[in-house]
């Protein structure tokens, strides 16, 4: 493994934007993808010392045929009982930018040779996860306040 081998290295884990803040209908996608942002937020920390980068793929839509993913499913298992995804549902309601795997290869290239963590390719889910971050901070001062005006 890249520790015991002592040479450093960098590992990338793809997770999506998806890993920042709830869609609807996207339940159990959302929820591995925070899984997976969390695991690399701890990888980060555990290997901070050995030489070792991390950064996290949080991409918005690539051109990769997810959407008709269920191409791929083996016939043992059936057929889904929902109808395929296309890009745009059940996403933020924004305008999305769908980005060709190429370009994702080469912001990652970057992001490994700049050891940057947090790989953010799509400018216009800023707004949403910076929503969520600031409902995070106000929550924060709404219990400190609560605490402060009850003792707790």
């Amino acid at each position: 493994d890249i520790k015991s081998q002592g040479e450093g290295g960098h590992v990338v884990n793809t997770a999506s934007i998806a890993g920042h803040y709830g869609m609807p209908g996207l339940g159990i996608y959302v929820a591995s993808k925070f899984a997976v942002v969390g695991i690399s937020e701890t990888m980060r920390v555990d290997l901070a010392g050995d030489n070792i980068g991390i950064s996290v793929l949080c991409p918005g839509v690539v051109s990769t045929g997810i959407g008709s993913s269920e191409r791929n499913r083996p016939d043992q298992y059936g057929g889904s009982k929902s109808p395929a995804m296309t890009p745009r549902e059940g996403a933020a309601p924004v305008e999305m930018n769908v980005m060709e795997p190429a370009a994702i290869g080469d912001i990652v290239l970057h992001s490994i040779q700049n050891d940057l963590f947090y790989i953010m390719t799509h400018d216009e889910f800023q707004a949403p996860v910076q929503s969520r971050g600031d409902a995070i901070s106000a929550s924060f001062e709404y219990w400190r306040a609560y605490r402060d005006k009850h003792g707790v």
